[in-house]
């Protein structure tokens, strides 16, 4: 049986499982939750996440919030060969670095800006947009 990936396809970290899945040819069944209808607030998707965020992977009995996590696991579980998330721990170790600074610094920073501009009518402050700029150009 396929794993079950429960998205919201607008998500950036839902893309990025998506995309992790196609290019190591594992077929995931998808469950689509609508955020914009809440469903990702009601008690039975509680269950699988307390944090009630997309994606949410189901593997067997394994449970696996979070996107990075979920792109590892399938690539550790189902790839082929390593080339996407290599074995040598020095090899990975770099691919971890750009996981966990995209998660951590560059995704917070975008996500910062551009929701504020939206809950603002699209002021789009210098201040904020250098940040951005920063956390680009200073890795």
């Amino acid at each position: 049986m396929a794993p079950v990936l429960h998205y919201f396809p607008e998500q950036p970290p839902c893309r990025s499982v998506l995309m992790t899945a196609k290019a190591i040819g594992v077929d995931l069944e998808l469950k689509h939750v609508n955020l914009l209808k809440g469903e990702h607030l009601t008690p039975e998707f509680e269950l699988l996440t307390p944090t009630k965020m997309v994606p949410v992977l189901v593997d067997g009995d394994l449970i696996l919030p979070e996107g990075r996590a979920i792109c590892q696991y399938l690539c550790n579980m189902y790839a082929k060969d390593d080339t996407w998330y290599p074995k040598d721990p020095k090899k990975r170790a770099l691919v971890d670095h750009r996981l966990m600074f995209e998660a951590w610094f560059l995704y917070r920073n975008f996500f910062d800006y551009y929701l504020y501009a939206a809950q603002y009518g699209g002021n789009f402050e210098e201040e904020r947009r250098k940040k951005i700029g920063h956390s680009v150009v200073n890795v």
